[in-house]
């Protein structure tokens, strides 16, 4: 199922890089062949996109 399409993925995408230049926000993207579990001390959310 797809939501939005290049504009909304654009603009979500935007807004995450704006928001990651606060200085208590890190943004790191993940391989999807990353391992699927989180060290246990950290708090997390995966985002996965078409």
């Amino acid at each position: 199922m797809q939501f939005g399409g290049r504009d909304v993925t654009r603009a979500q995408l935007n807004h995450l890089v704006e928001t990651s230049k606060e200085p208590h926000i890190t943004l790191r993207v993940i391989p999807s062949t990353a391992p699927r579990s989180p060290p246990p001390a950290m708090a997390w959310t995966a985002l996965t996109a078409p």
